[in-house]
Order: C-alpha cells, then structure tokens, then sequence
C-alpha cells in the first residue's frame, strides 16, 4: 500500500480508461459489480466510490478485501448438522428451507438447506473478493485499474486528465 499509493497519485491525469475498464474486466470484478452503469449487482456499486474513499482506501481494500467488510455484503457462514460447512449470502430466511447464494458470480444458483439441518449461522469474516487480484499487474497497471473505479467508470472524469479546466 504504501509503495502504491505515490505511484498511483503521482500519474493523476495520465491514466489509461481503456486499460483500467480492461483490467476491471480481466480481474472478473464486473461480475459481482457495477460501475458506469455495467456490471453485477452482488456487490458494492462503485460508480459513487471516488466521492467515498480515496487512493488509500482503494488500494487497501484491492490488497486485503477481508480488513474492512461491509455487513450488507458479508457473508454468512452456515455449518451443518453433519459438520459441512456453507459460505454465502442468504437470499431467504422464510419458511423451512434457507436459501444461499454460495457463489457471487453465478447468484443464480441457489444452495437450498433445510433448517433442521443447520447448527449454526454466524457472519464470515473472509470477503467474497478474492486476494492477490493484483499480484499480476505492475505499478501502472495497478494505477489504471483504482483511477477506473475512483473515476466511476467515467472516460470524462478529471482523474483521467481530459476534462477542460
């Protein structure tokens, strides 16, 4: 963090939109968000991200997802009567049968899990993001993809150096 946030501070106004849309893309970070208007909706919604929080922030939460976790995206951890073990977030807690999305990029697929078959439910403390999404990328990659998400997803923002003024 601390290496990275001069160098991603330090190129304000010359970072590449078209990478960092790429690189957004590339790390598979569409799938659970939206940014410009694209994007999933299982978690956060980073259009607004760059009025919230700064490079710092930005850069921190890419390299340790887990520090910080939101409890509206938190997920659950649900261990079994038979001591298996469910982690996702839980789309319905009505009726006999809990409903969990075990996996953030197919939120289509739901793992149904009868009540009776559950010990117990606690909140995780591990993020759905992965770690080391940016152990591949170099300094000014890195740059392009958090100047992306602060901008969000606007090729016009200041960040990228093309507004007048």
């Amino acid at each position: 963090v601390a290496d990275l946030v001069p160098h991603v501070e330090a190129r304000l106004g010359e970072h590449d939109f078209d990478s960092g849309r790429r690189l957004f893309a590339d790390a598979g970070c569409f799938a659970c968000h939206r940014i410009g208007g694209h994007g999933g909706t299982v978690g956060p919604d980073l259009t607004g991200a760059g009025r919230r929080f700064g490079v710092h922030d930005m850069v921190e939460a890419l390299i340790t997802p887990s520090a910080i976790l939101s409890d509206l995206y938190a997920p659950s951890l649900i261990v079994k009567a038979d001591g298996s073990v469910v982690i996702g977030q839980i789309g319905n807690l009505h009726g006999q049968t809990l409903d969990v999305i075990a996996d953030m990029t197919h939120p289509e697929r739901i793992t149904k899990i009868a009540r009776r078959d559950i010990e117990s439910i606690r909140r995780s403390t591990v993020s759905p993001m992965p770690e080391g999404l940016l152990a591949p990328l170099t300094a000014d990659e890195i740059a392009d993809l958090v100047t992306f998400v602060l901008a969000g997803g606007d090729p016009e923002h200041e960040r990228f150096g093309l507004r007048d003024g």
